[in-house]
């Protein structure tokens, strides 16, 4: 028989409702989370968006040729265009990048460049007709700030058309400048390479660390170098009084079939070599301070002579020597060879002078840095 205990039956009760509870009571409020109270709004739950990894790309078909990928930078790439008359006079500044000057039919000027800093054209003066016959070629676009313009272009690539009848004035820093088919070609920079071809009126060209390279081109011709070797071929004359100038420092000069009367080629620690001929009235002057002098001439030449050399002088032309002198440094020869009014001076106060007839052992021409 239990023994009942009125005053604990309520503790009792109480007790028991709280052990059988628990399990309950949290399925309820985890329930409740869910469900919007009247009167109570619920934060939204934060939403973290996980990106879906990109498909791989289909492999292509045999017959797809593959894309090249360019970075963005490397994209840059700008071309412009103006209606010049066709004997325009076209000037440039370049700062860096490799310059190629064509002539063409059309008469403008477009400029192509790639990865540069912008272009720009400047009229500076135009014809009776208003067509532009002096156009300058800028670095900048017309939105660029005023203090923030250089006037110089800079690229990888810069190619510039113009008219046949064109003359280009370049001047640059560092820049490999070729020129090709116009009128006249003038180009002055510090560092680079010239290449002057099918020039049909005025070459002046100079750089101080590079080569000049001239090549079936006409008119007067000066070109110079500091430390670099001049080639010129096949060149002519367009009126009298034309002549083909050459100078460097640290450099030889070879000349081949060059056809002005008055030549002059100079060099410091380099060869002078010379293939063409020897024209009545005209005045040919080569002079080296310590290289070889090869003059190939053809066997039917004359010309009056003077020589100055201190090494040897070997001719195969039988020479008439007028007089003949010796210092302490060199010796000195006046002669001539045949009749005829033609001047040749050849000095080469530290190595020797090789006089040869065309098609001799020794007539083929061999570049002597």
């Amino acid at each position: 028989m239990l023994k009942t205990y009125p005053r604990l039956t309520p503790l009792l009760l109480m007790a028991a409702f709280v052990l059988t509870t628990p399990a309950v009571g949290t399925s309820v409020y985890a329930q409740d989370q869910g469900i919007n109270r009247p009167g109570k709004e619920e934060p939204a739950p934060k939403v973290v968006r996980i990106p879906r990894p990109p498909a791989p790309p289909e492999p292509p078909g045999p017959d797809a040729a593959p894309v090249a990928r360019i970075h963005p930078k490397a994209f840059n790439t700008q071309e412009k265009a103006i209606a010049v008359r066709p004997e325009v006079h076209v000037t440039v500044c370049v700062r860096r990048g490799a310059v190629k000057v064509n002539g063409w039919d059309r008469k403008e000027v477009r400029v192509f460049q790639a990865g540069g800093n912008g272009l720009e054209f400047k009229v500076r003066e135009r014809d009776k007709e208003k067509k532009p016959s002096w156009v300058e070629v800028l670095g900048y676009e017309s939105s660029a700030a005023p203090t923030r313009r250089d006037p110089c272009v800079t690229g990888e690539t810069i190619e510039i058309d113009v008219p046949y009848g064109a003359s280009v004035a370049i001047k640059g820093l560092s820049s490999e400048t070729s020129v090709d088919g116009i009128r006249k070609a003038a180009v002055e920079i510090v560092g680079g390479d010239i290449y002057l071809n099918k020039i049909t009126d005025l070459i002046d060209a100079s750089t101080k660390q590079g080569g000049v390279t001239v090549n079936n081109s006409k008119g007067r011709m000066a070109v110079e170098t500091t430390t670099g070797n001049i080639v010129a071929f096949n060149t002519e004359s367009v009126e009298a009084g034309d002549y083909f100038k050459a100078k460097t420092r640290s450099g030889s000069i070879t000349m081949q079939s060059i056809g002005q009367k008055e030549i002059a080629a100079s060099t410091i620690s380099g060869s002078i070599n010379y293939i063409g001929t020897i024209e009545n009235y005209g005045r040919y002057e080569f002079t080296t301070t310590n290289g070889l002098l090869n003059i190939v001439l053809p066997e039917d030449t004359c010309f009056a002579l003077v020589a100055v050399y201190g090494g040897r002088f070997i001719s195969d032309f039988p020479v008439d020597v007028i007089t003949e002198d010796k210092s302490e440094s060199a010796f000195l020869l006046r002669g001539k060879v045949g009749e005829c009014e033609a001047n040749l001076s050849l000095k080469s106060f530290s190595g020797t002078i090789r006089l040869r007839k065309r098609g001799s052992a020794e007539s083929t021409i061999v570049v002597v840095p």
